[in-house]
């Protein structure tokens, strides 16, 4: 596994890529990535959304991006 960053660029990535699987990254890039996410975006995203159930594929991550932009988890 790698990761977030070890991301090949080529990758296509779509809303039902699966994280773990598909696009390679291991559950530490995952941390490493929703981090980098929220210093970039100033949000916080609820350590509950970490949970692989929670966000098995991109589109999933895409919506706990969206909804802590939006102010969604209360912590905005």
């Amino acid at each position: 596994m790698r990761a977030a960053a070890d991301v090949d660029s080529g990758v296509e990535i779509r809303p039902d890529s699966r994280i773990l699987d598909d696009l390679g990254i291991d559950s530490i890039g995952v941390v490493e990535l929703i981090t980098t996410i929220e210093d970039e975006l100033g949000v916080s995203i609820p350590d509950s959304a970490l949970v692989y159930k929670n966000m098995v594929v991109a589109g999933d991550l895409k919506e706990q991006i969206l909804g802590a932009v939006a102010g969604e988890d209360g912590s905005r």
